[in-house]
């Protein structure tokens, strides 16, 4: 998720780069190959979605000009990843008080989730685990079922471990849209200043083991083979906001001042006060010198 405070308005990206080698145990599981977006008025459901999500966090919040998006490449035998890719973009407003000619912007809605289903061209975007890996769940749990197999297996779900008889309803709460992970407030995250945009920019990994994760482990002595197989996702998030703003709690005080004109006017300036310096040292410079007396 990338936030960018602007004057009046606030900017949301959010791309989601989810990928999947579960096939490669389950040959008969893969998501499904779909390239399209949501826009305009085809996006008025979304919308409506993603701005009752946000207000339930934020009241005031109004959320405009939502785009959503898929992309996902064709299904695989799992030695190769699939993606599936979702890419959400909309506007922000209602959430910014003016303050003496800059802004307060309210951010405590940036950890909000959608529970319901959303679909672009019949295809699901958030609730995966229970429209697509409900069947992987159930096969999953005869993997661990105890045996004399080669090979041992342990499953996590969103970076927990799940025992197989809870696997098929773990598997329920993999859902992509959902940034409960984004809740901790913004003045706790890293701080860092980008001088190519003259931003103020927070940062945060909020889990880099989010999805499904299969561990397989060979149950021969003296063999430390292991590998990883399922469906995978990482949430972090960015916010910039202009130079100098300033970050409390969740609220951003943002200082839209340092424009142009006013950095010239600061270099003017600075200019001036070192001139005047320059002048009154050589001025005391030469009084000092014209009042040696010069010697016989």
């Amino acid at each position: 998720m990338s936030v960018s405070i602007s004057n009046g308005v606030t900017f949301v990206s959010v791309l989601l780069q989810a990928s999947q080698n579960l096939t490669s145990q389950d040959r008969l599981f893969s998501l499904p190959q779909f390239t399209g977006q949501l826009v305009g008025q085809n996006a008025t459901t979304i919308s409506s979605i993603v701005q009752d999500s946000v207000r339930a966090l934020n009241p005031r919040a109004s959320v405009s000009n939502l785009r959503l998006a898929l992309s996902s490449s064709p299904p695989t035998n799992g030695t190769v990843l699939q993606w599936f890719n979702v890419s959400l973009q909309f506007q922000v407003g209602g959430i910014q008080t003016p303050e003496n000619g800059d802004e307060r912007t309210d951010l405590s809605w940036k950890s909000f989730v959608i529970a319901s289903n959303v679909t672009i061209g019949g295809v699901e975007v958030n609730t995966v685990g229970s429209a697509y890996m409900r069947a992987a769940a159930t096969f999953l749990q005869t993997l661990e079922t105890p045996s004399l197999g080669t090979f041992a297996f342990r499953n996590l779900i969103n970076n927990r471990v799940v025992t197989p008889i809870g696997l098929p309803s773990a598997i329920l709460k993999i859902q992509l849209l959902n940034f409960t992970r984004f809740l901790p407030p913004v003045d706790t995250w890293q701080q860092s200043y980008d001088f190519a945009s003259r931003s103020t920019i927070w940062s945060l990994i909020a889990d880099p083991n989010l999805g499904l994760v299969v561990q397989q482990t060979s149950s021969e002595p003296h063999v430390t083979e292991k590998s990883s197989s399922g469906f995978f996702y990482v949430l972090k998030a960015t916010i910039s906001a202009p130079s100098r703003s300033l970050a409390r709690g969740d609220t951003i005080l943002a200082f839209f001042q340092d424009t142009i004109e006013t950095l010239m006017g600061t270099v003017i300036v600075a200019i001036l006060a070192l001139g005047a310096v320059t002048y009154l040292y050589e001025r005391r410079t030469l009084k000092n010198r014209s009042s040696r007396k010069p010697k016989h």
